[in-house]
């Protein structure tokens, strides 16, 4: 079975020369002689409300019936006391606040764990475990891919629903995201703070308040190597590009061969999916695009986009042009 810990915590009071504010309790869960990660979560409750923390004690719900190496892997089917958690050594529940600027006090209720089945896989038959379309083969779930032609089917809804819904969620938004139907503060020509009614907000360039809604690493590859990593991990895979196929070039071997690859192929076809990324971004919703993506992810004609105090990139946010 898959044991889900449940602990209820009320939020009693903070600080009364203060003013009050959410407060945020964290759980964790640790191991004797604990080294690795260990399952944990929070909750974030108003002064005087009751919240409850869920964990997962263990991460995934499939469990191999003995031990397999799988290397370049955060997280995976382990053997029942593999992995890098150990529920059968279970040996104290940690609850805290992440540095509190106060007193504060809360009561913890009660806890409970809860029983969740967990499914068994043969080591012996377990690779490979990746699909053609990227997917866990040992598990099936509604929208998983069986063939390109679901793939296609799955394409065409997603483009006829980007269609239906191409000016978003988000009503009274400028061309920066800021709130239209908000008051109107002083346009200073750049993202800054500002202290309204107690609460401090973001403000847009033009003076309205500013929600930042948006996504880290949006990119084709990461840290300059493809994003799944295929050398010594052929095994995993049920299917990879022949030598000599078209997709051939989209399976790297070596970080020179991963830099070539980059330099010829994603500075072609970089420049589709971010155009189109970033007009679904903001039809989902979203308001702004993170420091940490691939620098054709970066066209400023959607969204407000950051970029950070690294080397070759200046910190400063970059003008919509709508």
């Amino acid at each position: 079975m898959r044991w889900i810990l449940r602990s209820t915590a009320r939020y009693v009071s903070r600080s009364a020369t203060l003013q009050e504010r959410a407060l945020t309790i964290q759980l964790g869960v640790r191991n004797r002689n604990q080294k690795g990660s260990s399952p944990h979560n929070c909750t974030r409750l108003a002064p005087g409300a009751v919240g409850v923390i869920k964990i997962n004690l263990r991460k995934i719900p499939w469990v191999l019936d003995r031990p397999l190496e799988l290397v370049g892997m955060q997280d995976y089917p382990a053997a029942f006391e593999g992995g890098s958690f150990n529920v059968r050594k279970t040996a104290s529940l940690h609850i805290f606040l992440y540095a509190p600027e106060t007193p504060t006090h809360f009561a913890i209720l009660r806890a409970e764990v809860d029983k969740v089945p967990l499914t068994f896989l043969k080591a012996d038959t377990f690779l490979p475990f990746v699909d053609r379309f990227g997917q866990f083969i040992h598990d099936d779930w509604p929208g998983k891919i069986h063939d390109e032609a679901e793939l296609q089917q799955a394409k065409e809804r997603e483009a006829a629903w980007l269609a239906a819904n191409a000016e978003g969620p988000t009503k009274n938004r400028n061309a920066w995201g800021g709130w239209t139907a908000g008051p109107q503060l002083k346009a200073t020509g750049h993202f800054r703070t500002e202290k309204i009614d107690g609460m401090w907000w973001l403000v847009d360039p033009v003076g309205r308040l500013f929600f930042s809604h948006g996504v880290d690493c949006v990119t084709v590859t990461y840290g300059g190597d493809a994003m799944t990593p295929i050398t010594h991990r052929e095994n995993y895979f049920a299917w990879l590009p022949e030598k000599g196929a078209p997709l051939k070039r989209f399976t790297p071997k070596t970080p020179l061969q991963a830099a070539s690859t980059r330099t010829k192929a994603l500075s072609r076809l970089s420049i589709l999916p971010a155009q189109t990324c970033c007009v679904n971004m903001a039809r989902l919703g979203l308001t702004s695009m993170p420091i940490w993506r691939t620098a054709a992810f970066a066209p400023g004609d959607r969204l407000p986009w950051a970029v950070g105090p690294t080397p070759g990139f200046p910190a400063n946010v970059a003008r919509p042009t709508l």
